[in-house]
């Protein structure tokens, strides 16, 4: 990890399956946001008060191949909790550690093409929510 700012990776079991080599650093932004209960009284003062933590931004991640890109949805969607949620391994930007969480994780695809050197790739942004 000591060359790549960011780690990600999602949980078979007990594994870590790392899925950093595939990430997109220049469009990883995953974040801890504090939630919080806001409210004015009758003197118009306005209140705030923190009652949790958030982790949620998106990753991006690219295929050489379609089945690479195919296989790893398809180990995603097997990975995926009764709840709906994934259970992952991520680098936070925020905090500058690395977090394990639960989270939603909804899936984008996208073809993109390399003219210079006539290839194309897959790419996956991942919008993940921590539950």
């Amino acid at each position: 990890m000591a060359t790549n700012p960011v780690f990600f990776g999602y949980y078979v079991g007990t594994t870590i399956v790392d899925m950093t080599g595939a990430v997109d650093i220049q469009n990883y932004g995953l974040n801890r946001e504090e939630e919080d209960q806001r409210w004015t009284d009758g003197n118009w003062t306005q209140h705030r008060a923190v009652v949790r933590t958030r982790i949620s931004g998106s990753v991006v991640l690219g295929f050489a191949s379609e089945t690479s890109y195919h296989n790893f949805l398809a180990a995603l969607a097997a990975q995926r909790q009764a709840d709906g949620t994934v259970k992952l391994c991520a680098y936070v930007n925020n905090v500058q550690t690395v977090c394990t969480f639960f989270a939603f994780v909804d899936a984008a695809g996208a073809g993109r093409w390399d003219l210079v050197n006539a290839r194309q790739w897959q790419t996956l942004t991942l919008t993940i929510t921590e539950r």
